[in-house]
């Protein structure tokens, strides 16, 4: 086993401020058509996970019908132009590599939103949500939140047989205790994107 020494990183509200697929949904109904054919459907869904009636990842499904397999990829090139993440994020990934530190992001997000930004963002590694590339779009598996991303990052370090050692992790939430347990130094990320150490209060 290779020893890692890693430093984890959320992705909504901590890299970049907001949530991504939120502002997606947003983004296309600005321009696009499907969207709007969807929106009963949509909304629905929402009102149905207002009440207790449906799961987030159900209300996830429900949300990625609006979006067409087809033109994906032009889509989130034209999103990704429009909104960036924090602006500390690159020096910080810089002091993570100075420092000996592979980067891991690991996010709730759907995986093919922010596999467009893995190049530019120049993390290591990027863990989100998987799903499945047919149409409509399909969660295939649990989202990448809370308990669950330490069973996503497990499987990534025996599949690369890896014994690591968080060192650093930040996040905005306190749904991402479990991961924050493992680090040695836990951060913090408000709304106004200023970090500092210790866990997120909610």
């Amino acid at each position: 086993m290779k020893k890692v020494r890693l430093a984890v990183y959320d992705f909504d509200g901590t890299l970049y401020p907001g949530d991504t697929l939120r502002k997606f949904w947003a983004w296309a109904l600005c321009h696009k058509t499907k969207p709007w054919i969807m929106l009963p459907h949509s909304l629905s869904y929402c009102l149905f996970y207002t009440f207790g009636l449906i799961s987030k990842d159900t209300l996830k499904d429900g949300i990625l019908k609006s979006f067409s397999p087809k033109t994906i990829k032009k889509d989130l090139n034209l999103f990704w132009r429009t909104t960036r993440p924090f602006c500390w994020v690159r020096s910080q990934f810089e002091k993570d590599r100075k420092e000996g530190r592979m980067i891991v992001c690991i996010s709730a997000s759907p995986d093919f939103l922010l596999k467009p930004l893995s190049k530019c963002m120049g993390w290591d590694v990027l863990i989100a949500s998987p799903t499945k590339r047919n149409s409509p779009f399909k969660l295939s598996g649990p989202s990448a939140r809370g308990a669950e991303k330490v069973v996503y990052l497990n499987k990534w370090a025996k599949k690369n047989k890896y014994d690591y050692t968080i060192e650093t992790m930040f996040s905005d939430a306190i749904v991402d205790k479990p991961l924050l347990d493992l680090a040695k130094q836990a951060y913090t990320v408000p709304p106004s994107g200023k970090y500092y150490k210790g866990y997120p209060k909610k």
